[in-house]
């Protein structure tokens, strides 16, 4: 609210001043100087306080129509403020998406294609390994089977909400060979899991019996590519005969196998 301006003391002069009573007779150029500066040093301040007494007067009436365009014109300011800030954030954001997203469509290109090459010279040296019997153990094979792109994630947990009627034990019987794979792989849900060898010497695992469960195993022996492919069965544990392959026949094989 405006504040009322404080009207100036009017100085004693007859205190102040007291040559002006003590010298009355002897009134000297000094002394009368100092005095009509005094007045009219206060004259001006009048005339300063009568100016805002003016205004103060001015302001008072319209002061709640002045304090209320105040506070219209800070909230269109935050208004304005909010808009520019909302805008430029979009357009930083989506700015920087397009960015992203044309950098990682250049780098997944650039990844794709080396990735390409690189399958196509090791593809041409491990089917030259496979064929000519220079295979050293199923761990340098198992880099590099087949490329695929279906292929789900699973958990461990991946059968808790199959219907028990509908999931299967896997049993595989397979030689005595500690160089060897033995998976399971369902088309029908395009997953594979590897199965691992008992204290038995069983091969086990579990599988969904919709899914069409195909148990599909390899061994390296002697440098030479053995594989088995075949239909699990839930009746009865299959018994695993090992053939020897070439790289082009594995492919055949794994033609089959809809991932």
């Amino acid at each position: 609210y405006p504040t009322k301006p404080k009207q100036p003391v009017m100085e004693d002069y007859e205190v102040q001043y007291k040559w002006f009573e003590t010298n009355k007779e002897m009134k000297s150029e000094l002394n009368v100087q100092r005095y009509t500066n005094a007045v009219a040093t206060y004259e001006r301040k009048m005339l300063k306080y009568d100016a805002r007494v003016a205004k103060y007067q001015d302001v008072c009436p319209r002061f709640g129509e002045i304090l209320d365009q105040y506070y219209a014109d800070v909230d269109a300011w935050y208004e304005r403020e909010n808009e520019r800030m909302i805008y430029h954030e979009q357009v930083l954001v989506e700015q920087s998406k397009r960015d992203y997203a044309k950098a990682n469509a250049s780098r997944l290109k650039a990844y794709n294609e080396a990735y390409d090459k690189y399958t196509v010279e090791y593809g041409k040296w491990m089917e030259q390994q496979v064929n000519e019997g220079r295979m050293n153990g199923v761990g340098q094979f198992g880099s590099y089977i087949f490329k695929t792109k279906n292929l789900n994630w699973v958990n461990c947990d991946r059968l808790y909400s199959i219907p028990p009627s509908d999931v299967m034990a896997v049993k595989v019987n397979a030689p005595d060979y500690e160089d060897q794979r033995v998976f399971v792989i369902e088309n029908n849900n395009t997953t594979i899991t590897q199965a691992w060898k008992n204290n038995r010497g069983t091969y086990e695992t579990k599988a969904v019996k919709s899914n069409n469960p195909l148990v599909f195993a390899y061994k390296v022996e002697d440098g030479q590519l053995y594989a088995f492919s075949q239909p699990a069965n839930a009746n009865q544990a299959i018994s695993i005969t090992y053939e020897p392959v070439t790289f082009k026949e594995l492919s055949d094989m794994m033609k089959g196998i809809k991932t």
